[in-house]
């Protein structure tokens, strides 16, 4: 019997050893990221799909488990041929966030909030559908919107973190218009 014991409280032991251990970093504060995005546009004209490139900066301000999140990034499409094509932005987003997740090397935070964006066109639209419809009107304009984001992050070292991410944003630039954006993000966290 006192074999059987001293067996389990060896397999036991290892398991109990793990779920004490805390991340290296209880939360990063900075991050900078880059996102390869594929843009869902609905409105008057249908429903278009484009990539998009997104950088930019996070920043994670506040108490180690829940934090106040603000974002401010540049958006560039990559192609120019849909009817809703976003040419250049920069995003603003801000909101609020939590750790789900902190156990060994791994950190897993949730965020959401509102999105600012200020949009300027590269193309008319006349170009592709004839010179007299041109259903975008402007060249700079703003939208807003809301987002929720996962962020992944693996501590190498206590002070530098590699982030995997995942965006979901749905946004209206302009009425006619609703943005759907999925976002796959990498970078590295301080």
């Amino acid at each position: 019997m006192k074999k059987y014991i001293l067996v389990l409280l060896m397999l036991v032991s290892p398991l109990m050893g793990q779920e004490k251990e805390k991340s290296k970093i209880v939360r990063p504060v900075f991050s900078i990221f880059t996102s390869a995005s594929v843009l869902v546009t609905h409105g008057s004209l249908g429903t278009s799909y484009a990539p998009l490139s997104v950088s930019g900066f996070e920043f994670y301000l506040g108490i180690p488990k829940i934090y106040f999140y603000t974002s401010l990034a540049y958006a560039y499409s990559l192609v120019d041929q849909t009817f809703y094509n976003p040419g250049n932005a920069i995003y603003v987003k801000g909101g609020f966030g939590g750790h789900v997740y902190n156990k060994s090397n791994w950190t897993l935070a949730l965020n959401g909030g509102i999105l600012i964006s200020v949009i300027h066109q590269d193309l008319e639209m006349g170009e592709f559908f004839g010179d007299d419809f041109n259903p975008q009107g402007h060249r700079a304009f703003f939208g807003i919107g809301g987002f929720i984001n996962l962020r992944a992050f693996y501590h190498f070292n206590k002070d530098i973190a590699l982030m995997l991410g995942y965006d979901l944003t749905l946004h209206s630039p302009q009425s006619a218009y609703i943005v759907l954006e999925n976002n796959i993000s990498i970078g590295l966290a301080f």
